[in-house]
């Protein structure tokens, strides 16, 4: 078992997941073909790059486990999953795995369906651990997960570039951002923020809507 992304806790992991998804809701209105792209669906944070690669995060009293698959080498099964890219992980963390995110990564295989894989990592003790190397999961993840590992400063360019933001978008991401990390459950918006995006993306702001909704973040 290996200890990776030494620069990063496992909170700090759940709080860029949190930064990403609000980047990326905010951002629907300009690019709504990648609405897919990420998702939250209670406290499981889903993600792919439409060529091949998705995976799920789910998150349990600040601990994870993240699966996640490549379409071009994968394994089929739970308990190969578990036996295979899971050794070492505590028992809370392999139900946490079982019955919430390889339920987002089932594959019908000659009529069975089950969860299929490549590559996970997890949380245990505050630290990040896997049984395969960090480039194996860069390389398995097709740098997918790249951004997350990055420091604070960089890991924000990152989004605004990939997501052409504005400095004004920019400030909204961080004010919802900070919003949705400081409390817990429903958050009603301000419809100043619905009136900014509203007129950033000429009233098309339903895929914003919905990403938003996902994470109980809702406007008045």
């Amino acid at each position: 078992m290996n200890r990776i992304f030494n620069t990063i806790t496992a909170e700090k992991f759940y709080q860029r997941c949190i930064y990403a998804a609000v980047a990326h809701g905010i951002m629907n209105g300009k690019f709504p073909d990648l609405s897919a792209e990420q998702s939250w669906d209670g406290s499981n944070y889903s993600f792919m790059n439409f060529c091949g690669v998705r995976g799920t995060v789910s998150f349990s009293d600040k601990a994870f486990v993240c699966i996640f698959r490549n379409d071009r080498d994968f394994i089929i099964g739970a308990e190969n999953l578990c036996s295979a890219f899971l050794k070492g992980a505590d028992e809370k963390l392999l139900g946490l795995a079982r019955n919430e995110a390889m339920l987002y990564l089932l594959d019908d295989n000659n009529g069975k369906v089950a969860p299929a894989a490549s590559a996970a990592f997890w949380s245990s003790g505050g630290h990040i651990c896997s049984n395969q190397t960090e480039s194996e999961l860069f390389e398995l993840s097709e740098e997918t997960l790249i951004p997350f590992t990055l420091d604070n400063k960089k890991f924000a360019e990152y989004w605004a570039d990939y997501l052409e933001m504005t400095d004004e978008q920019k400030e909204t991401v961080n004010e919802i951002y900070k919003l949705r990390i400081d409390s817990k459950g429903r958050i009603i918006l301000n419809n100043i923020i619905r009136e900014k995006l509203l007129k950033w993306f000429n009233g098309e702001i339903d895929e914003c809507i919905v990403s938003l909704e996902e994470m109980d973040l809702f406007f008045e």
